[in-house]
């Protein structure tokens, strides 16, 4: 046997910009909907990948976070990947929400932190990568009962 630990493997839902078959060929079934995105991810859990990624994109489709919470009861042993797009939300709210998604799961709960822009706002790679940083030190705070508020250039 290997040292190393097993190989995970995960699937993605199709929480946005998930509506084409074939290239350039619009299919309305594939849309983001509840009952679309919920049949990916049972399946998904039925034929035994580890985790799934609930992405975050600029265009309308799931959230992330209200998908993992409605997804959440109808799975036994997949792990979710819940993207979270910083500086969308204020991060006290942020790291109630993952808790309480955590603790639905049973600790089957893993964040994927995006640092890309926001809509109607650029910033150079610095300050884009600084807002994350400070987002993600400011939720482990709040995740692990720290008293404080974060704080910093891009949490106030």
């Amino acid at each position: 046997m290997s040292d190393y630990p097993k190989a995970e493997i995960s699937w993605f839902s199709a929480l946005c910009d998930d509506d084409y078959q074939f290239l350039g060929v619009e299919d309305p079934s594939l849309k983001a909907s509840w009952p679309h995105c919920r049949d990916i991810a049972l399946t998904a859990e039925k034929n035994g990948f580890d985790n799934i990624l609930l992405p975050s994109g600029y265009t309308l489709g799931m959230d992330s976070i209200g998908f993992a919470g409605g997804i959440a009861p109808l799975l036994e042993k997949m792990r979710l990947l819940v993207a979270v797009r910083c500086g969308e939300m204020w991060v006290p709210q942020l790291a109630r929400q993952l808790a309480t998604l955590d603790q639905m799961l049973g600790g089957r709960l893993t964040i994927n932190i995006i640092s890309s822009d926001l809509p109607g706002q650029t910033l150079d790679g610095g300050p884009r990568y600084q807002r994350p940083r400070e987002i993600m030190q400011a939720l482990r705070m709040f995740l692990n009962g720290e008293a404080g508020h974060g704080g910093g250039e891009h949490i106030q």
